[in-house]
């Protein structure tokens, strides 16, 4: 095993860890509504922790961390945009699927790590009448992108690969929590918006960004020799 790549799985669920527990803390002192909003900030330490590890690897091992924290920034994992009849939850099995036999027939990352871009940007139509846009990116583009863009960056160091994988667990929690009881019992009722609003545009941009400096730091690790 590398000596690497063993300090890479144990830091970086290390560094969500910590994360999460501070952003626990930091709930008992929100004072006003939306304070926790600026977590996202916090949350691009994870994005350069992984950049940074998988530059410092050996080789082409560390895209396939790139991958996995693409997935993660491209944010939603957990949005309930499933319809009611459980047959339809094959669809995004057989999605997956058919992103991995893709990505092991036509290996690209980079392209797989640009349609994650465009799954995060569709956040932006969170409103009607553009919200099928995001409910149909995040429910059919997601799980395809996300298996293409894995499987298209093995073969890969076995504890890297088990790393990557582990990592949608280790570092989604911190990212897509919801904090404080504000979360489930509002003290007034939203506002209905025909647009986005300011955060949605910085959260949006930033997991853009985040998706993006992914793929070019893939693209840049691309070019090493195997």
């Amino acid at each position: 095993m590398s000596a690497r790549a063993l300090v890479v799985g144990i830091v970086l669920p290390l560094i969500g860890l910590v994360l999460y527990w501070w952003f626990v803390r930091r709930v008992w002192n929100v004072g006003t509504y939306g304070a926790m909003q600026g977590r996202w900030m916090f949350g691009l330490v994870l994005v350069v922790a992984v950049i940074a590890a998988s530059l410092w690897l050996e080789s082409r091992t560390g895209i396939v961390l790139l991958a996995a924290m693409a997935f993660v920034a491209a944010g939603d994992i957990g949005v309930a945009a499933f319809p009611d009849s459980w047959p339809w939850l094959l669809v995004p099995a057989a999605l997956v699927l058919t992103g991995a036999v893709l990505g092991r027939r036509f290996p690209h990352p980079v392209l797989g790590i640009a349609a994650l871009a465009v799954v995060a940007a569709s956040a932006l139509f969170e409103h009607p009448p553009w919200d099928n846009l995001h409910v149909g990116a995040t429910w059919l583009l997601l799980p395809l992108a996300a298996s293409y863009t894995v499987a298209s960056s093995l073969p890969s160091s076995e504890p890297v690969t088990a790393t990557s994988l582990a990592v949608p667990a280790a570092l989604a929690v911190p990212l897509i929590a919801d904090y404080g009881w504000t979360a489930y019992a509002p003290l007034v009722e939203s506002e209905r918006t025909l647009g986005p609003d300011s955060w949605a545009w910085t959260s949006t941009g930033l997991s853009v960004a985040a998706v993006v400096a992914c793929g070019l730091a893939a693209a840049h690790l691309g070019k090493r020799p195997t």
